[in-house]
């Protein structure tokens, strides 16, 4: 294999080794091959190197941190094999598995774990998953909420009505949720609350008002926008002299009056700024003459001035108040604040001591500890503690990839650890920046790279950027540089698209076919956003299924082969409610196509009916749930029948009128209710995992899920349900009720639980994905569907908002009117909030548009295209860039892409829309082809989807029916369990009689139940020293509770006299003096499965079952083994107690003797109840 070839920027990110370097690596410019390769060098440097164990490399995720390992020990291996005698590869190599390749999360769970006599922290503490994180929020929100109820407190009052939207508290606890997941990205949470205190008060002048310094920036972009638009009116009225002469004077008076409010903004303060606001008029256009009714200029420039009058209409509503105004919200604001960040402070005090109880953390208390081995505090200054200072001479070089997804907590960690931030390699591409959402930082990244210098050889610190992309086609490269020339900019966008930030095109491929990126802009005519997307879907099947007929060809190691469905990926925003529909519609047009639907669990069909069979075992009185119960396919019930339910008897629960109908000889009701009945005889005592294993036996419901479409992925998910609900019994829960409530809970706060996967990365089908999942992937053929999709702006609308610089803004209520209105401090909270999640936004489709290797199509359906264009157009200013403010107004990536692409030389199609509008092209170097499809109606969809009619088949029919006709031989056998309980034998007979309702848990204090009582003295029999028991078993009781063998509550539960008898009795005797006495002896044990089941025919009765069980007591007497089981049943009748447990000891001798190699002497039962041993022969 020929040795890679670096370039110079490479080089030198690879092998520079003086001080701190920032790498700034675009979309496939080699940044992981650059980290590795730096990596390796620096073990193998025979002069400047170091040893594994003394680098620490950070990743973004637990895959790259595996990768980059895996990459390091090849290199290593391979060199190893070349010269087998060097002694450092030989050491390097050993070192490697004590290296420091991780996540930040993994780096500082082991730092806490190392160090945790340090902290108030448990040794054996465990990582909470997501469920646990919301189950203990709630739980801690309730606690905390009660309190302040109980405070009665007007602010909080007030607060809770101002937030709340419905009868209830859940926007206030959302709103405290959001503010302590906010300040957790910071290094000290608490400082965050003080600063915006202190933002919250009266009398802060202009200067030093962060909130009316941001709405002034608003103010000065959008002006400068409305300006150069009024401009561009009037150029473009130039071309028509008897235009010019009618509308001139109002587009000059539009001019002077947007010159007014530049000077107001540049020159006085802020109560004249708002009344030159107010202050301005726009006369009225006059009549154009009669031969200009339809020109298309006079058209395009009325448009302009409407858009530049929504503009001055924006600029008036930020200006929503002035000083006075400020100062009397203020007043009124303030208190409200105040008492929220009260709320959060004590959640989070709630929340941590929940957390500590249950001997658990989430990940964020780990960063938070982890941070504070390494600092001391004094003074309000920083400073590193003993252990920093060590391991930062322990670590040689601190590598983080994907810097740009860093937040200030974890930068100050990395920080702490070096030397002096002296010995730092930070990789990242700030473009790439996606995750904000999860409180990433993307201006930590550009902050740094601001104030370094370019690496000029041995200068440090200083940044490196590498811009060439070794991925893409020239035409892909090309067109992410023309979008984003013209999008990305400092205002929106956080950044300038310069050269140093365009994409370089380094990747050899050989002449494609065709050009390299399209744009598909679908007109979706009448058609609602549903049936929209179905059309997109199957215009994306049809175009997918023509490049593979036509012989599209994809580049594959160095070679050509055709492509396949596997080189397809269809990226989307968000694939909730989306991605299943293009999966479906693929699916249907012959394109055979796979979704991950991260979070959608709680979505699916087959987990939605789980739960409602579970709801209505709880209660069934719940007609929803009821309903979808009986509609789904394990039961099949109709409308019809529902109706007919209804009629019995209205306004009275369903469940009723059932019971009504199955007493009138309704056999469907009946069957229903007989197995419901039984269901929930069996929740009263089995635990939620137990439970939901026999409801799916009893229901057939994952067979059923095996005839319906996506059957592997129903199946994967009805099996994730129970490992779910297995966690939840983990965790200390138990209870049909309560997993019900945990469910619940986990949906209120939209906790996040991924559907399962049922896909192998090998499957030859077209991925269905989120942009954010495809980060770090690449595909040879990308399609960013869906690009008209709105941008989510619920989070703007919020009551109260948030910001890192701005604090809280929130809004204030009208005493007389009820109607809310925006505060000076809202306001500007929200516009810097759009200004940050639009920047986000361009960071995401630079991402999807950097995915593809060969061939990128961006589809678009939208209503009446030639008004969507117009109003696009209308938005170009004649300069290289679209406005900003033109930027941040766009309502999706479509508005994005075809405001850009208007300028394409290729996109005549687009500007045929707009005939005689005079739209300025750009140089380009890659071609463009523009698609516009008109608006079909379903019939002509269904025919441009492609799909073949295949003639009849009669030998694939033939074994169709053989299949269908086969017979399992063992179908009996598999309706039996394969592994079996040996306290399970013989219960058919008793199961029903043995189940009882469990009781409230105010109930428990009151002392415990029979069957609690029962396991304590079981306990006290497998625990306690019987020598000392027989002496004195009060004494024995209390050693064991006082060693936590038994509880409070259990050891008073033990009855002294009965355990006073046995002790007495000759059994306990013989047991005393035996040679071996073994207690709670666990044995396994095959028998044949009719012995098991009676009802198996004989041709599988022999086939054997696994029977596990524990025998409370075994010794040896005489070399004969002698069984003894308690029991603390209240029986009266000995020969009852006997009868009852006989085929559990029978199993209990067979196993015994075989497990042992003992014959077995005697097999007792001893009744405490009785006070004797009974022998069972």
């Amino acid at each position: 294999m020929a040795e890679r070839k670096w370039t110079p920027d490479q080089q030198n990110a690879i092998e520079a080794r003086g001080g701190t370097l920032l790498v700034s690596a675009a979309a496939g410019s080699g940044k992981t091959a650059v980290l590795v390769e730096r990596v390796i060098q620096r073990l193998l440097d025979p002069v400047n190197g170091c040893d594994a164990d003394r680098l620490l490399v950070v990743t973004f995720t637990k895959a790259a941190a595996a990768e980059m390992r895996e990459r390091i020990s090849a290199a290593i291996s391979a060199r190893r094999s070349a010269q087998p005698d060097d002694a450092r590869l030989l050491r390097q190599q050993m070192l490697l598995p004590c290296a420091s390749i991780c996540t930040i999360d993994s780096f500082c769970n082991d730092l806490v774990r190392e160090n945790f006599h340090k902290l108030d922290l448990s040794p054996d503490y465990k990582i909470l998953d997501a469920g646990e994180i919301a189950l203990l929020r709630g739980e801690a929100m309730d606690t905390v909420l009660e309190g302040f109820y109980q405070e009665n407190d007007p602010a909080f009052t007030e607060l809770l009505e101002l937030v709340r939207k419905g009868r209830d508290d859940a926007e206030l606890t959302d709103t405290v949720y959001r503010l302590y997941d906010y300040t957790q990205a910071y290094p000290f949470p608490e400082e965050w609350i003080k600063k915006a205190r202190t933002l919250c008060r009266t009398g802060l002048p202009e200067a030093d008002n962060p909130w009316m310094a941001e709405i002034r920036a608003y103010i000065r972009e959008a002006l400068s926008f409305a300006q150069l638009t009024t401009q561009g009116a009037l150029n473009l009225l130039e071309s028509e002299p008897a235009l010019l002469e009618k509308y001139a004077p109002a587009f000059r008076s539009d001019l002077n009056a947007l010159s007014h409010i530049q000077d107001a903004l540049d020159n006085d303060g802020w109560d004249a700024l708002c009344e030159a606001m107010e202050s301005i008029k726009f006369v009225r256009l006059p009549n154009a003459p009669k031969d200009y009714t339809d020109s298309p200029i006079k058209a395009a420039a009325r448009e302009s001035r409407d858009r530049v009058k929504d503009t001055v209409k924006k600029m008036q509503e930020a200006l929503c108040a002035n000083t006075a105004e400020n100062e009397e919200d203020m007043a009124y604001l303030a208190p409200l604040l105040n008492k929220l960040f009260d709320l959060t402070l004590r959640f989070s005090a709630e929340f941590a001591q929940l957390k500590k109880e249950k001997h658990a953390a989430d990940f964020s208390d780990i960063e938070h500890l982890a941070l504070s081995l390494l600092i001391e505090r004094q003074d309000g200054r920083i400073y590193r503690s003993p252990l920093a200072e060590e391991l930062s001479e322990r670590y040689a070089e601190i590598l983080v990839d994907e810097y740009q997804d860093t937040n200030e907590a974890q930068d100050l960690l990395f920080r702490m650890l070096s030397h002096n931030e002296e010995n730092l390699f930070l990789v990242g591409d700030v473009k790439q920046s996606i995750y904000r959402f999860r409180q990433a930082m993307p201006e930590i990244f550009l902050n740094r790279r601001d104030r370094l210098p370019p690496y000029e050889h041995d200068n440090y610190p200083a940044r490196i950027t590498l811009g060439r992309n070794f991925r893409s086609r020239k035409g892909v490269t090309g067109m992410v540089n023309f979008l984003f020339r013209q999008l990305m900019s400092k205002p929106l966008g956080e950044m300038e698209y310069t050269k140093e930030e365009e994409l370089v095109p380094a990747a050899s491929y050989p002449q494609g076919q065709g050009p390299d990126c399209e744009l598909h802009l679908l007109d979706a005519g009448d058609k609602g956003d549903n049936s929209a997307a179905v059309y997109e879907a199957r215009y994306i099947a049809a175009r997918i299924n023509q490049m593979l007929r036509e012989g599209l060809t994809v580049q594959d190691g160095g070679k050509t082969r055709p492509a396949r469905r596997k080189d397809f990926c269809i990226l989307l925003r968000g694939v909730k409610g989306k991605a299943d529909v293009y999966v479906q519609e693929l699916a249907r047009c012959g394109v055979p196509a796979w979704a991950e639907l991260s979070g959608g669990f709680f979505d699916t069909a087959e987990i939605r009916t789980m739960l409602s069979l579970m709801r209505i075992l709880d209660n069934p009185l719940q007609d929803v749930p009821l309903l979808s119960v009986l509609f789904s396919p394990i039961y099949g019930f109709t409308p019809d029948d529902a109706a007919a339910l209804r009629e019995i008897k209205k306004h009275t629960p369903l469940y009723r009128c059932m019971t009504q109908a199955a007493k009138q000889g309704d056999q469907k009701c009946e069957a229903f209710l007989s197995q419901l009945s039984f269901l929930r005889r069996l929740s009263a005592t089995l635990p939620a995992e137990s439970l939901l294993r026999r409801i799916y036996e009893e229901t057939g419901y994952p067979a059923l899920v095996q005839a319906m479409g996506g059957a592997e992925q129903r199946a994967a998910n009805l099996q994730l349900l129970l490992s779910y609900a297995a966690k939840y019994e983990a965790a200390g829960h138990q209870g049909l009720t309560g997993f019900i409530r945990f469910i619940d809970r986990l949906e209120e706060q939209q906790a996040q639980l991924s559907a399962a996967s049922a896909v192998s990365e090998s499957a030859d089908v077209v991925r269905v994905m989120s942009i954010h999942k495809s980060k770090g992937l690449e595909f040879p053929v990308c399609i960013l569907a869906n690009c008209a999709g709105a941008f989510n702006q619920s989070g703007r609308n919020q009551r109260l908002l948030l910001h890192a610089k701005l604090g809280a803004g929130l809004m204030r209520r009208d005493e007389e009117t009820l109607r809310l209105f925006s505060t000076i401090p809202h306001t500007a909270v929200r516009l810097a909030s759009e200004r940050s999640e639009l920047s986000e936004e361009l960071r995401v489709l630079y991402v999807a548009l950097t995915r593809a290797r060969e061939k990128l199509l961006l589809v678009m359906t939208v209503k009446n295209p030639e008004k969507k264009l117009s109003a696009l157009a209308s938005t170009l200013t004649g300069q290289t860039a679209v406005a900003p403010f033109a930027v941040r107004n766009a309502k999706s990536y479509g508005d994005w892409l075809l405001t850009a692409a208007l300028r394409h030389p290729d996109a005549a199609p687009l500007r045929a829309l707009l005939p005689e509008q005079e739209i300025p092209l750009l140089n380009v170097d890659f071609s463009l082809r523009t698609v516009i499809c008109p608006a079909l109606a379903e019939t002509e969809v269904a025919e441009a989807t492609d799909v073949q009619e295949l003639p009849p088949n009669p030998a694939l029919e033939a074994e169709i029916r053989r299949r269908v006709a086969y017979e399992y031989p063992y179908a009996a056998l598999s309706r039996s369990v394969a592994k079996r309980a040996a306290s399970s034998l013989g219960e058919q007979e008793m199961q029903f009689s043995m189940i009882g309702v469990s009781r409230p848990s105010f109930l428990e204090k009151e002392g415990l139940t029979p069957a609690e009582r029962g396991t304590a003295l079981h306990k006290f029999m497998q625990f306690s020293d019987y020598h000392k028991a027989g002496e004195n078993p009060d004494a024995e009781v209390a050693r064991l509770v006082e060693k936590g063998f038994l509880s409070e509550a259990e050891g008073k539960a033990v009855d002294r006299k009965r355990v006073a008898a046995f002790f007495q009795s000759a059994l306990a005797k013989r047991m005393l003096q035996s040679e071996t006495l073994l207690r709670e002896y666990k044995f396994t044990f095959f028998l044949p499965a009719g012995e098991c089941d009676d009802g198996l025919p004989d041709s599988v009765a022999q086939e054997k079952v696994l029977v596990q069980g524990i025998a409370d007591c075994v010794f040896v007497e005489n070399g004969k083994l002698i069984i003894v089981d308690y029991k603390t049943d209240r029986i009266a009748h000995e020969d009852a107690l006997v009868e009852r447990y006989r085929a559990q000891l029978s199993v209990y001798r067979r196993a015994l003797a075989e497990c042992i190699g003992l014959p077995v002497g005697q097999t007792l039962l001893y009744s405490f109840h009785l006070g004797k041993e009974i022998e069972c022969k």
